[in-house]
């Protein structure tokens, strides 16, 4: 996973598409997280309790970031040159819950 710093930085100043994953529950969890663009990335999160993973990947105009887990799913729709904040997906009991940044 790499790093996103909010500090005046673009998401898609590097032509990427940033999205956090946050494990918000008591059990660490897995996620697959795609991030369709340009090109389609897939990556595997394992996070602890309360941890934030941090998935990029190439992307320009338009794309779709979808988070998957054994239990539920969310995807979110947004354009990473636009957007003030990565979208931030919230692993829940039984759920994902997505909110725009």
């Amino acid at each position: 996973m790499s790093t996103y710093t909010a500090a005046g930085d673009r998401m898609a100043a590097d032509g990427r598409a940033v999205v956090l994953v946050r494990n918000g529950t008591t059990e660490p969890r897995s996620a697959t997280v795609v991030i369709d663009g340009a090109e389609s990335a897939t990556r595997h999160a394992a996070l602890s309790p309360g941890e934030v993973g941090v998935v990029a990947a190439p992307a320009t105009g338009q794309v779709v970031a979808a988070v998957h887990t054994d239990d539920a799913s969310a995807s979110f729709s947004f354009d990473p040159e636009t957007a003030s904040a990565p979208p931030l997906f919230a692993l829940r009991p039984g759920g994902v819950l997505v909110s725009s940044g």
